[in-house]
């Protein structure tokens, strides 16, 4: 393949993958924002509230596993991170036109 074309080729694919990066970071914003609300509008509880400050769930299983602990993000982490992919995307895209 030519020069030109490679670097056409490698373009397009950049800006294909920016572009999944924008739609990425939208739908993860979107859905951190809802997971906020969802929480804020029913986790009242006090068990809901220590779940919150530690970041940690735990499930009791029924299997000889016992207890399992895991990290959960918070809604506000998520829409954050969403909205940092979102730019990066964007910002790529930018950079792409300027070429």
């Amino acid at each position: 393949m030519s020069s030109a074309g490679a670097n056409a080729g490698s373009s397009l694919g950049n800006m294909v993958k920016d572009s999944a990066k924008v739609v990425g970071g939208l739908g993860d914003a979107l859905r951190g924002n809802i997971n906020s609300f969802a929480d804020s509008a029913v986790d009242q509880t006090p068990k809901a509230h220590h779940n919150a400050v530690t970041g940690t769930t735990a499930t009791t299983t029924t299997g000889t596993s016992g207890v399992v602990s895991r990290s959960a993000e918070t809604g506000d982490e998520t829409a954050a991170h969403g909205a940092d992919k979102f730019k990066e995307g964007l910002d790529g895209l930018h950079a792409h036109g300027r070429r």
